[in-house]
């Protein structure tokens, strides 16, 4: 596997990104019945790690690059919902990342917006 920038391997040896003083890691899960990919995420601050086997491709599969770039438009979400209350995605994530996620919300719109303008910032 090759990593390029701002890509690089997490503390849990596994590629993601760093996001303040939290790392986002991804790995491959399994594949539905439907093949669609399954992705395993981690998100590990220095007091808290939340994981989870909630994230899927579309219908043809996709690559780590791609789940990791939705993974971060999914938290970019969450923290607009967060500053508009009543709507539906103020729930995606657990309140303990709340923190985190909107004192690095400009990061995590730049590291999605760049995930999903860049290719081959990971090489499989």
């Amino acid at each position: 596997m090759q990593l390029t920038n701002p890509v690089g391997i997490t503390p849990r040896l596994l590629p993601g990104v760093q996001v303040g003083n939290g790392w986002i890691a991804i790995d491959y899960a399994g594949v539905d019945p439907n093949g669609r990919d399954i992705y395993h995420y981690y998100i590990d601050l220095q007091d808290y790690t939340h994981h989870g086997v909630d994230l899927y491709s579309g219908c043809q599969g996709g690559s780590l690059q791609e789940g990791l770039s939705s993974l971060l438009s999914f938290l970019d979400a969450w923290v607009e919902a967060l500053q508009h209350q009543g709507s539906e995605n103020a729930n995606l994530f657990p309140q303990k990342l709340q923190e985190w996620a909107v004192g690095s919300a400009d990061e995590i719109g730049m590291l999605s917006y760049h995930l999903k303008e860049t290719e081959n910032l990971i090489l499989e």
